[in-house]
């Protein structure tokens, strides 16, 4: 049994979840009047707190899957979701250290996708993430425990930072609850070579108001509202 889950993830979702184009913050555009961009976030200057975002035009050639969508999204999390987390039979086999990390590191870089195709009307209006929904990244909660602390995800927590202190608020990423105290429990895995003080407490302190977000959707749950 484990030697087939292994294979399945192996063969069926691994690939996808580390594909380079999953893996970078590169922006595919389905439109010839729109054109395809990476996200490079810009480090802080020493004792900075903020990491701007930057757009550099990708040729179309540079991308290495260009047949990308947002419908093969929401087929891998969905069957990842079924496979693994659902049923309790395949899920007792699965090591969590083995899989979730990648599929954290997924989930992080395509939400970031997804706020910036949000942010700019433009480019949403052509491109498939616009029908990738909130559900497809309701896994984040259970996955970002075994998140590595690598830049790329480094980079997606400061990249939706910024972007979420940007776009309209009923575009903005509503995080399940309990993304708080996990994405806090995850920046203390970085050293300060990796994320200064200073950048430490700012992201903090942004975390404290997505929480608070957090708090007010539970309250109106219990109200009914």
């Amino acid at each position: 049994m484990l030697c087939a889950a292994k294979r399945i993830f192996g063969t069926a979702y691994l690939l996808h979840f580390t594909d380079a184009y999953c893996s970078n913050l590169w922006m595919y555009s389905d439109s010839d009047s729109v054109p395809s961009v990476s996200l490079h976030l810009i480090p802080p200057s020493h004792g900075g707190t903020h990491s701007p975002i930057e757009e550099n035009l990708l040729d179309q050639s540079e991308l290495p899957i260009a047949d990308f969508n947002g419908y093969s999204f929401h087929g891998w999390i969905s069957e990842f979701d079924e496979q693994v987390f659902a049923r309790e039979g395949f899920s007792s086999v699965i090591v969590p250290f083995d899989w979730y990390p990648h599929l954290a590191a997924f989930l992080g870089t395509m939400l970031v996708k997804n706020q910036y195709a949000a942010l700019n009307t433009i480019f949403e209006g052509h491109s498939y993430l616009k029908i990738i929904t909130r559900k497809c990244f309701l896994p984040f909660i259970k996955c970002l425990p075994y998140a590595i602390p690598t830049q790329q995800n480094l980079n997606a927590l400061r990249a939706l930072r910024y972007l979420c202190s940007t776009i309209n608020p009923r575009h903005q990423w509503r995080p399940p609850l309990g993304f708080y105290s996990l994405a806090i429990d995850f920046l203390k895995k970085y050293d300060r070579s990796s994320l200064s003080f200073p950048e430490l407490d700012s992201l903090k302190d942004w975390l404290s108001l997505v929480n608070l977000g957090e708090h007010y959707r539970a309250s109106a749950d219990l109200r009914g509202t």
